[in-house]
């Protein structure tokens, strides 16, 4: 899992941009010590980039393909993925969260 992690890490992302001030205006997915309801293994959030047009849409992609990949991981769970009130869907064909339905 820490390859994972690894692999969809924003925070060199976030340190160009906090000295240059180029790229997307990022926040770390943070994930809460404290599921918020019994049989709730891993809960999380963040902010998505919104300093551009298109900052916010290249965040759900990100952000959707590293859900994708814990998902396909961690194996048999229930999951819940949401943009703010937005549901975004398990495409079983993709083996993919499509954040574009």
């Amino acid at each position: 899992m820490s390859e994972l992690v690894e692999k969809f890490s924003v925070d060199k992302a976030i340190e160009k941009y906090m000295e240059s001030g180029q790229g997307p205006n990022w926040e770390s997915f943070g994930f809460y010590d404290e599921p918020y309801d019994p049989g709730v293994i891993l809960t999380g959030s963040t902010s998505l980039p919104d300093n551009t047009p298109e900052a916010a849409w290249i965040g759900i992609q990100h952000w959707c393909s590293a859900l994708s990949e814990i998902r396909r991981a961690v194996g048999n769970a229930t999951w819940e993925v949401q943009v703010e009130d937005h549901q975004v869907y398990w495409d079983d064909s993709k083996q993919a969260y499509d954040p574009a339905k």
